[in-house]
């Protein structure tokens, strides 16, 4: 709906229904089945987004919707079930941002940027106190409670002269629960914490940076020299697993450390076959990434742990005919 020149409202409504009905069977040891367990959800989803184009080159905008995901059951036996599988709640949330999108320099210069508020929701039942307890190897079920995340992202994209465009990502995200959850008189998680259970959290700051050297050759072809650098920061938390009080105390799994990845890339582009020469992780890094204990099969358990692929050389020919 447009509300006056360059201003524009637009508006949706999205519905959905979900039924989940699980039948598990236990081991055949077991004396009788596990009952049924039927659930269902429902959600009506709006979304706003209110847009001004300022000139041919500017862009500003305001969004608001609300997300929605749908629960389950979740059953894990050792021995024989003493009851029905667990039932997980849905999860609800609204997601408000500002951003603007600008052209500079006529053209030589784009700027992307914004920022957000999410306001998140777990409406439970959807918790398991203790079932990160490294002799049961179980996993934590849903999440202990409200949470929010604050964040913006800038990306900026240009052309430094005629042959070389270089361009710079940054994201950076807080995410926190915003209640202190307990569970049967124990505590769960305290307000403040870092949302996750390490090593499978997010790291706050995101960077790609990016420059490429292009330039025409005899005959139509295309030679381009290209370096991109990833980085990404460690989560400091601190995590529920970090917490003596908490019922899922576990101190052994930590959150990545910060880690960078250097991938160089030369190619040849003709009308009809390209060959590139890559170069990934070309500084050959190696952090220690994923660390988390095995059990129960091992007992004490055993430190897991993954990394980057080494440095990799490759060649890469693509015929088009």
């Amino acid at each position: 709906m447009r509300l006056a020149k360059g201003l524009t409202l637009n508006a949706g409504l999205h519905s959905e229904h979900a039924s989940i009905s699980t039948a598990t069977v236990p081991p055949p040891i077991c004396p009788a089945p596990v009952p049924t367990v039927a659930e269902s959800d429902s959600a009506i989803l709006p979304q706003f987004r209110l847009s001004y184009q300022a000139s041919e080159h500017g862009l500003f905008y305001l969004a608001a919707a609300k997300g929605y995901g749908t629960g389950g059951t979740w059953a894990v036996f050792v021995g024989c079930p003493g009851s029905p599988p667990t039932i997980l709640g849905e999860d609800t949330l609204w997601s408000y941002e500002a951003g603007a999108k600008r052209g500079l320099l006529d053209g030589r210069l784009q700027l992307d940027a914004s920022v957000f508020h999410v306001l998140w929701n777990n409406s439970g039942p959807a918790y398991v106190a203790g079932n990160s307890n490294p002799a049961s190897n179980q996993p934590l079920l849903g999440t202990p409670g409200p949470a929010t995340s604050n964040g913006f992202d800038l990306t900026v994209h240009a052309l430094a002269g005629t042959h070389v465009r270089a361009s710079l990502a940054v994201a950076y995200a807080d995410a926190h629960y915003t209640q202190t959850v307990t569970q049967d008189g124990a505590l769960v998680v305290r307000r403040g914490m870092a949302v996750g259970q390490p090593p499978w959290v997010v790291a706050p700051w995101n960077i790609t940076a990016s420059i490429e050297y292009s330039v025409r050759l005899p005959g139509g072809a295309m030679a381009m020299l290209r370096a991109e650098d990833m980085f990404r920061s460690r989560n400091p938390g601190p995590f529920q697993t970090d917490d003596p009080a908490s019922v899922n105390y576990l101190p052994g799994n930590l959150p990545d450390p910060s880690t960078n990845l250097l991938n160089l890339r030369a190619a040849l582009q003709r009308a009809n076959y390209d060959v590139a020469l890559l170069v990934n992780n070309a500084l050959d890094s190696r952090p220690t990434i994923l660390r988390r204990y095995d059990g129960p099969s091992n007992w004490p358990p055993a430190p897991l742990a993954n990394t980057f692929r080494p440095r990799t050389v490759g060649l890469s020919v693509e015929w088009r005919y």
